[in-house]
């Protein structure tokens, strides 16, 4: 039942931030470097079986290898001192592929062309559904292909992005997997550094999906890279620059997403430790009454009940509840919210609250899942009472 809750509000996040980013897509012509942001993006560059028959002059195959470190027999690896399968790609190889990059790509000028923005439309149109169907695929590939003709690499990334976003959205992760490793590939060929922001970014979101995929080995790996990368970035950051602010935002994102994998792993010495790491961020960065420390307050309890410590799991649901009256709380998240409350207070034979709380949270919530998951809840408690 707690790991149920957990994964309510793990989705319901993953669900939110997905259509945030879905609903950005205007397609106007705004500074491409303030969209290529979270998500994103192989078998090869354009997603096709002959990546080099879109490009021209100059222009080569991006490596297929493996996003994460892997051990291997004969070990050897010359970059990270360790044995994979990333790292021995031949660095010299992988400049000239950068530089080769910087001398043809336009630099997301094709983004702003009549022909993209009549693609992205078409794209918008298409996905409202929120249907993954052939003609969606078509689409996102008909946006690619025309940005590989012109040789714009950071239009590619973008596309990549919103293919992947709604790849995740419509809960198609194997092409997700396929679009994440093509992007983060294409990232680092325009010359970003594997630390940059954007890398690590792309890095989470692939190491989400291995978790819901049951593939643990790589999703603890990218998650554990994600952490250690983003940390070494922010030893050579001032803090007061965006940059500090942006990675900083990432890593509580990553100790928050880790941290809820743990727990439903049934590590929650080691969940509780992460949980606690990503909300000392969040009140660094948004303070004690936000939709982000309210979330982290509640996965805290919840990592406490399994624990079977219901004093703190109390103490903390509740001042999660109490913040819930802050502004920028959404009803659905107050729902949630309601419901752990509910769920605690039952485990501890305080009927009534736990009642009323479940009542409240029927008040907020439009979700027919959540719902039914309260009423199952409330039926349960009154046999007890009865």
């Amino acid at each position: 039942m707690a790991k149920a809750l957990s994964l309510c509000v793990s989705a319901y996040c993953l669900h939110k931030f997905i259509i945030q980013q879905r609903n950005l897509i205007n397609y106007d012509q705004r500074n491409l470097s303030n969209e290529v942001k979270f998500g994103s993006k192989i078998q090869s560059t354009l997603l096709t079986n002959r990546p080099d028959s879109f490009f021209k002059d100059k222009l080569v195959k991006i490596f297929t290898k493996e996003v994460y470190c892997q051990t291997k027999e004969d070990g050897g690896c010359t970059s990270c001192k360790k044995s994979c399968q990333s790292c021995d790609t031949d660095n010299e190889n992988l400049e000239k592929t950068k530089k080769t990059w910087k001398e043809v790509n336009n630099s997301g000028k094709i983004l702003k062309s009549k022909r993209m923005n009549a693609l992205l439309t078409k794209i918008k149109s298409l996905t409202s559904s929120g249907k993954y169907t052939k003609e969606v695929d078509r689409a996102f590939l008909s946006a690619i292909r025309f940005a590989a003709e012109e040789k714009d690499l950071d239009t590619i990334i973008y596309v990549q992005g919103l293919w992947s976003n709604f790849c995740m959205y419509a809960d198609n992760l194997g092409k997700a997997e396929i679009l994440l490793k093509a992007m983060i590939q294409n990232l680092i060929n325009s010359g970003l550094d594997t630390n940059d922001p954007d890398v690590i970014e792309a890095s989470l979101k692939l190491a989400t999906i291995y978790a819901h995929q049951g593939q643990h080995e790589m999703a603890e790996s990218g998650y554990s890279w994600a952490i250690k990368s983003s940390q070494d970035r922010l030893k050579t950051l001032d803090k007061n620059c965006s940059e500090y602010q942006k990675t900083f935002k990432l890593l509580g994102m990553t100790l928050d997403s880790y941290s809820r994998y743990l727990y439903l792993s049934g590590k929650n010495e080691e969940a509780l430790k992460l949980s606690n790491e990503a909300l000392e961020v969040s009140l660094q960065l948004y303070g004690e009454e936000s939709s982000q420390s309210m979330v982290l307050y509640n996965s805290i309890a919840t990592i406490y009940t399994s624990m079977g410590n219901t004093e703190k799991a109390l103490a903390n649901v509740k001042h999660s509840y109490e913040l819930c009256g802050s502004k920028g709380i959404s009803n659905e998240e107050r729902a949630v919210i309601c419901h752990n409350y509910g769920y605690i207070l039952s485990k501890v034979n305080r009927m009534s609250e736990a009642n009323s709380k479940l009542t409240e949270s029927l008040k907020y919530t439009k979700d027919n899942h959540l719902k039914k998951e309260i009423n199952r809840l409330k039926s349960e408690l009154d046999k007890k009472t009865h």
